[in-house]
């Protein structure tokens, strides 16, 4: 952990909270300094990332022609006919995308936990690097360029300009009354403003539904939803207010960007699939090792009575809604919290009335993954006073965020630490207790 020092420290606070328009206190909400991590660790994490994209492109092109391979990779959209049947009809996109690691220090290894299609909080992670580039090392690992806002965007405008002609482009910025990533798509659509010719149009989803709205910085240009060409589809829904916003967009042929294909990869089941597939004529040996290994074992809730043995010798389990959508959808069981008893207890009522907490009329799929534990920030001594927050009992992850500009990564490092179980922004205790902090190269 590098820290900043006192005086530094205030003048970080200082610049962090003169943003305007901040949807909170940035500040308070972010490490003092940022998370050093080894410069062959970083550049591992991108390799594993990159075979990942591979991987993930040479089946979305068998699954053409083999029907078992789709049938088995659209398991968690079967009780969604209209978003399943846009995933079958999307091309395969994957170019900008997030995977979270967690870090093993004393085997130096990463731990692939999940995989996001679209990266929300890239905006704070480069508000924060603008400053702390002058005190920490930033740099991408070698063959990667550091990844920004104008990359990003130019990277999905390409991919849609060759769908279709895009003259208006759609950002949700408030959430079933949420507006915490307003600044984010502000940002957005002021770079389109100032660099091509589109207009951007600012979004609210409400209970499944889009409706148009206003901004002083970003007035909405149309009439009806009938006018948007294109929309940034990377928000959190209901299972059923997912197909309801599918019906809406088909409706009104809006194309999404990211591609409604990026769902195949980043739900929790396609972990466990890549775990049982053969290796793809397209990846060597190698690189394919090196995704296996990194790769925490995990297979469907319905198969969890094959595996008792195999759990007993885990150190907890982790139960995952396969689609993520606006409910709490990660469960971890602990056995150092929790016995393995009733940790099957819970999964086998799951499997058979869904979990308590899931109030859809659905009935969503789930995966369980093998449970580790997050590490500890690596502390060289005890917080220092002057900082408010006691940083000792705070576990991290590795952020790793990868746009694809003509095959050419660019990529940029963040960390979320949380002092709970996990990091959780679905519950109030869990936004106090979460923290944002960038990562540095040593």
């Amino acid at each position: 952990m590098l820290l900043l020092t006192k005086e530094e420290h205030e003048t970080y606070c200082t610049y962090l909270n003169s943003q305007d328009d901040y949807p909170f206190d940035l500040g308070a909400s972010v490490l003092s300094g940022s998370i050093g991590v080894r410069s062959d660790i970083l550049a591992k994490a991108v390799k594993i990332a990159d075979v990942f994209r591979r991987v993930c492109r040479s089946l979305h092109k068998k699954m053409i022609s083999d029907s078992f391979l789709q049938e088995t990779l659209l398991r968690p959209f079967d009780s969604l006919p209209i978003l399943r049947a846009a995933v079958m009809r999307a091309p395969f996109f994957l170019t900008y995308f997030r995977m979270d690691f967690f870090l093993d220090p004393k085997k130096e290894a990463l731990r692939v936990m999940e995989v996001n299609s679209g990266g929300a909080g890239l905006t704070d992670y480069l508000q924060c690097v603008r400053f702390l580039q002058n005190h920490h090392s930033f740099v991408a690992p070698h063959g990667c360029t550091r990844l920004d806002v104008p990359a990003m965007l130019r990277s999905i405008l390409m991919y849609a300009e060759k769908q279709r002609e895009i003259r208006t482009i759609g950002f949700v910025a408030v959430e079933n009354g949420c507006d915490e990533y307003l600044w984010e798509y502000l940002v957005y659509a002021k770079w389109l403003q100032e660099h091509t010719n589109m207009q951007p149009v600012l979004l609210s989803l409400t209970n499944g539904e889009l409706s148009l709205m206003n901004h002083v910085s970003v007035p909405c240009p149309i009439q009806s939803l009938s006018e948007l060409d294109a929309i940034i589809s990377d928000w959190f829904e209901d299972l059923p207010g997912l197909e309801k916003v599918q019906k809406q967009l088909n409706e009104n042929d809006i194309l999404t960007v990211p591609s409604r294909a990026d769902l195949l990869f980043e739900n929790k089941h396609f972990l466990s699939v890549v775990q049982k597939i053969d290796r793809p004529e397209e990846i060597d040996e190698k690189d394919w090792g090196l995704l296996q290994s990194s790769l925490l074992r995990s297979f469907p809730l319905e198969e969890y009575e094959e595996h008792v043995e195999e759990m007993k010798l885990w150190d907890g389990i982790v139960l995952k809604m396969d689609i993520d959508c606006a409910s709490e959808n990660v469960f971890i069981y602990d056995f150092s919290k929790t016995s393995f008893e009733e940790s099957i207890q819970a999964l086998t009522h799951t499997l058979a009335h869904g979990h308590p907490t899931s109030g859809s009329s659905l009935k969503p799929s789930w995966t369980i993954q093998e449970f580790t534990q997050p590490p500890l920030l690596p502390l060289q001594s005890s917080t220092p006073s002057w900082i408010d927050v006691d940083y000792a009992p705070y576990k991290y992850d590795l952020m790793t965020y990868l746009c694809y500009e003509n095959d050419s990564p660019h990529v940029l490092f963040g960390s979320r630490c949380f002092a709970r179980e996990k990091w959780d922004e679905l519950t109030e205790e869990g936004r106090e207790d979460g923290l944002w902090c960038p990562v540095s190269a040593l």
